[in-house]
């Protein structure tokens, strides 16, 4: 067993960054589909939002507790603790607003909004990191951009509350993607999640007291699910960073949409439209196209 696993792990460490970082990123994907199904699941209680945030954080911080015990104090050493500030600023306003989101508009709705993030995203990596962004990349998030046009029809009524809760979480997931990015430039991928984790699980912790509800009993499995979901989330995401520029990461964040709506189909009854179809569809070739052009 352990021959097989150094195998595998040799043959993945052979591997070019690109190819990794799409690994990483379908893994991402999936994990997403699962964590948006409890995002949904568990904002149509009565728990407030800012309650839900601490679960997601504390039990996800529960998970590194491994992490903690090999790596030791250097797990909590780094010299940008102002920057994990910011990111842990951004992370919660864009979880808050996340969970009031997921709680008036389906998650095929949320997850479109939600790639407005890569444009702003890549617009920022230009302008800020000096990212050298190519033009078959920059027709990708476009593409990208039109199926989520097509897919929430602008002038058709959609969720009002809900598309611009969701809207709002896009502009800081943007920037906070980007924060991401200069984090892994010095810390390795895992450190930057902990860190933040820590950070935001303290902080999320006085809003949850003021507003605080017990849960129904049938409501912890899925509260405590949030969290190693949630850190599955962003572990796979953040060494996605760590492999590649904040602007093929985020075209290939594309793949997450479909999952989505699968997932609305098989848990929620949520049956997208022709329209959802056929901007999902687009996104999935933009996604090939960077891949293979980019």
């Amino acid at each position: 067993m352990n021959v097989k696993y150094l195998s595998d792990f040799r043959l993945f460490s052979s591997l070019d960054q690109k190819t990794k970082c799409v690994i990483w990123m379908i893994l991402s994907s999936i994990f997403f589909a699962v964590y948006i199904s409890l995002g949904r699941y568990t904002a149509q209680t009565e728990l407030n939002p800012l309650q839900l945030n601490f679960f997601r954080l504390f039990f996800a911080l529960i998970c590194f507790l491994p992490w903690v015990i090999v790596r030791g104090r250097g797990f909590f050493q780094t010299d940008q603790i102002w920057t994990y500030g910011i990111r842990s600023t951004i992370s919660l306003a864009a979880m808050s607003i996340w969970f009031w989101s997921l709680a008036f508009a389906p998650v095929a709705v949320v997850t479109a909004i939600s790639y407005v993030a890569p444009l702003i995203t890549a617009v920022l990596a230009v302008l800020i990191l000096k990212e050298d962004v190519s033009r078959r990349r920059w027709l990708s998030l476009l593409v990208g951009f039109v199926g989520i046009l097509i897919i929430l029809r602008p002038g058709i009524d959609v969720v009002e509350i809900g598309a611009w809760l969701a809207l709002a979480n896009a502009f800081l997931m943007g920037f906070g993607a980007l924060v991401t990015k200069m984090l892994t430039t010095k810390d390795d991928p895992d450190k930057v999640v902990f860190i933040s984790t820590l950070i935001m699980t303290s902080v999320a912790l006085i809003p949850a007291v003021l507003t605080w509800t017990w849960p129904q009993p049938e409501y912890w499995p899925y509260l405590i699910a949030l969290g190693p979901i949630a850190m599955l989330v962003h572990v796979t995401l953040t060494r996605a960073f760590s492999c590649a520029d904040a602007s093929f990461v985020m075209a290939l964040d594309f793949m997450r949409l479909p999952l989505v709506f699968f997932a609305g189909i098989l848990i929620f009854s949520e049956v997208p439209s022709i329209y959802l179809i056929a901007g999902a569809l687009l996104i999935c070739w933009s996604t090939f196209y960077v891949y293979r052009k980019g």
